[in-house]
């Protein structure tokens, strides 16, 4: 009997070696004749974390628990995107109609995954880059609430220049799309940036480990403007590294 001799490409002993970063889907809706529903995430995030030397790993979603741990436990970090809001109810349990109706593209589904890594993660100290949606995820994770509705902060998504805020000693021009923001911060965290009528822009982690969440999008602006941006994946990804 004869035995192939197998050989393993160099791309793929180059990828084993870099760090994985999970990324939760959300779900759309596509008007295919089979299976219309896709879970999955804009691209530029998982070029983004390629571009930084990661490996991205779109995880499907669900709200089984022991699965998601297994996933995360082959994380070396976490990268939450945007999207739909927030259930209300997970943060402001009594609210009025006219409240109710302010949320718009609620998917219990993927509050119920985002949030349980998001805690899943803080307690692993896994690294965690949170993006406009993904950094109210991580508020009402860790115990925070959020502005139902803001007025002047959704633009439009090729804008990368819609307000200027002070971060990490700089001043930044950032793109902006949401229509929500941070009002109560979770204890955890703090305030590290804002935008000139006081919306939080950022916000990290009190105790020194890597946990970043920012309201813009550095996706879209490192795709604009890399030079200017690409180094917030690379800290990220490289936070994954020296755990």
């Amino acid at each position: 009997m004869h035995r192939v001799a197998r050989t393993t490409p160099v791309g793929y002993r180059l990828a084993m070696h870099q760090p994985v970063i999970g990324i939760p889907a959300g779900r759309m809706r596509r008007n295919w004749d089979f299976d219309n529903e896709v879970d999955g995430c804009g691209h530029l995030y998982a070029q983004a974390v390629l571009d930084a030397g990661g490996l991205p790993w779109v995880m499907p979603l669900t709200t089984d628990p022991a699965a998601l741990d297994a996933m995360l436990s082959r994380c070396d970090g976490l990268l939450l995107t945007g999207g739909g809001d927030v259930n209300p109810q997970r943060y402001r349990p009594n609210l009025t109609d006219a409240e109710r109706r302010l949320a718009v593209g609620i998917c219990d589904e993927r509050d119920e995954m985002e949030i349980h890594l998001c805690r899943a993660a803080w307690q692993r100290k896994l690294p965690v880059l949170a993006i406009c949606r993904g950094l109210q995820v991580l508020n009402v994770a860790l115990g925070g609430t959020l502005h139902l509705h803001i007025d002047g902060h959704e633009q439009p998504r090729n804008r990368w220049n819609a307000h200027r805020l002070v971060w990490r000693d700089r001043e930044r021009w950032v793109n902006s799309s949401h229509h929500q923001a941070l009002d109560k911060v979770a204890p955890e965290l703090t305030v590290t940036a804002r935008a000139d009528d006081g919306i939080v822009e950022a916000a990290e982690c009190r105790d020194g480990r890597y946990c970043v969440g920012v309201q813009f999008h550095p996706e879209r602006l490192v795709a604009q403007r890399p030079e200017e941006w690409r180094w917030l994946f690379r800290e990220f990804v490289d936070a994954t590294t020296r755990r």
